[in-house]
């Protein structure tokens, strides 16, 4: 609160305080009225007219306050906030402030600057206001069913079932007791299970087995895993194709700097990263395009509530109803996605016509599995603790081989340069943990061939597996030893 000295204080003495006390809601008023002759004082401090009235002043180089043409008598015009600590520099320092003040007095009658009572009170209710700061209340998270009501209000529908199946799940979870028990719960989400369940059969029937394994393995994610591995390969992979992303554009800045063949090898293995794009960006025409541009507003307007508002405690029937609820939103909108016979909205359907690129969506969720079963890697501590084994001992084998083909000879100096730690035996140290070497890139390179891992692999089966779906007639690669490609204008009615 503002502190004001009551009168102008005798030279050497301190002043007389008089304490303005304020509420937030309610107008500053004084709890006695300082004199008069000491108002100019907050005039001297703070803008009395202009934009930023009851705010501090600020003085241009021309010592001209740029808010409410104040114009100071000295640059810079300054205060002391406090008397000095040193009784011997007191009166001095009282003696300069006074001065200053003075100055500054004058100023204000030389410009004319109404300084009455009104106008103060004015200036200091203004700065109270300026000053006053709102206490905002955090906002408390939707809970139960009307959590369940939010969820139902989702725009795009994410897909034709999903409010008639939510409505029905509301009015039961509205009956069901707060401690209920896994039977009540899987009462009151039944109609949605049932959903769940004859939509996963009839995709497995669409996609086959070995895609519906990957499907089922990112329902037994958490909710916040669900939404990454949905977003890193359904959504993201549906913007690609839709803006005919080009994969060459990812590459390694040059302002990384690295050597060329390390830059190389990164570049390379994008390339490789995203090259099923290429073996599907050319379908996405027509009836494709539509129901990417449909399952791409879907999922991004699903995916953010999912990770920000929907959590197990504020759900009714906790884990067991969000698992429900979760996996019927993002299979649903999957199913929806791959049905031939769900016509999105603003594309006309031609009666009774086969639509030649119907069997592209089912094509694109597969190639899109596919990354997923080969990247998605879900280890658990103990197979990376033996991974690790594998590689230490690979590498010691490969040592032991190295040191069998050298004479008795080398093998006495190879030995002694490593108890010395020379050579390839002084590799390491400070550098090697923030600063690429070219030369020990190399040198690792080696190593892996000769250990036999190569560089960028992680399964050599799901590789093949990928390349083979990627280049089969039914997903646009035409096929072992094809060139002109593979259009989807030369599918059968039957093929889907």
């Amino acid at each position: 609160m503002p502190v004001l000295p009551s009168k102008d204080p005798p030279r050497g003495q301190a002043a007389t305080q008089v304490t303005l006390h304020f509420t937030p809601r309610k107008m500053a008023r004084l709890s006695i009225d300082p004199p008069e002759e000491l108002f100019y004082r907050v005039f001297l401090r703070v803008c009395y007219d202009g934009p930023r009235k009851g705010l501090p002043h600020e003085p241009s180089y021309t010592h001209k306050c740029i808010h409410c043409g104040f114009l100071f008598p000295e640059d810079p015009y300054t205060e002391s906030p406090a008397p000095p600590l040193v009784k011997d520099l007191l009166k001095e320092w009282q003696s300069e402030m006074d001065g200053i003040i003075l100055k500054g007095k004058s100023a204000l009658e030389s410009q004319k600057v109404p300084v009455t009572k009104e106008t103060f009170q004015d200036i200091l209710d203004t700065t109270h206001t300026r000053f006053h700061v709102k206490f905002t209340e955090a906002e408390r998270p939707l809970t139960g069913t009307i959590l369940l009501e939010r969820l139902a209000r989702i725009e795009p529908t994410p897909f034709e079932e999903w409010r008639p199946l939510l409505l029905d799940t509301i009015a039961k979870a509205a009956q069901m007791p707060p401690n209920a028990d896994s039977m009540t719960v899987a009462e009151t989400y039944g109609q949605m299970s049932d959903f769940l369940e004859s939509t996963l059969v009839d995709m497995e029937r669409r996609i086959g087995e070995a895609s519906m394994q990957s499907l089922r393995s990112i329902l037994k994610q958490s909710p916040s895993q669900i939404v990454e591995s949905v977003r890193t390969y359904f959504l993201v992979t549906f913007q690609r194709l839709l803006v005919g992303f080009n994969q060459d554009s990812l590459r390694v800045p040059g302002a990384y700097k690295l050597p060329v063949p390390t830059q190389d090898d990164v570049n390379a293995a994008l390339k490789d990263h995203l090259s099923y794009l290429s073996a599907l960006k050319k379908h996405v025409k027509g009836y494709t395009q539509i129901k990417l541009e449909q399952a791409k507003r879907q999922l991004s307007a699903v995916l953010p509530i999912l990770q920000n508002e929907v959590r197990a405690n504020l759900i009714p029937g906790g884990e067991r109803g969000l698992s429900f609820l979760v996996g019927s939103l993002v299979i649903g909108i999957m199913a929806e996605f791959i049905n031939p016979n769900r016509v999105p909205s603003g594309l006309v359907e031609q009666g009774g016509a086969f639509e030649p690129t119907a069997r592209v969506p089912l094509t694109i969720l597969e190639v899109c599995l596919s990354r997923l079963n080969l990247e998605g890697l879900n280890l658990s501590e103990d197979a990376i603790r033996d991974m690790i084994a594998r590689r230490n001992d690979a590498e010691k084998i490969t040592f032991i081989n190295r040191l069998d083909r050298l004479t008795p000879e080398e093998k006495k100096v190879e030995l002694m340069k490593k108890r010395l730690g020379l050579g390839e035996w002084a590799v390491g140290g400070t550098k090697a943990i923030f600063a690429l070497d070219p030369d020990q890139y190399e040198r690792e390179r080696e190593q892996r061939i000769e250990m036999g891992l190569g560089d960028f692999v992680t399964d050599a089966d799901a590789i093949a597996n990928a390349r083979a779906l990627l280049a089969d007639d039914a997903y646009g690669g035409g096929g072992a030893g094809a060139e002109e490609g593979y259009t989807v204008d030369q599918m059968a009615a039957d093929d889907f």
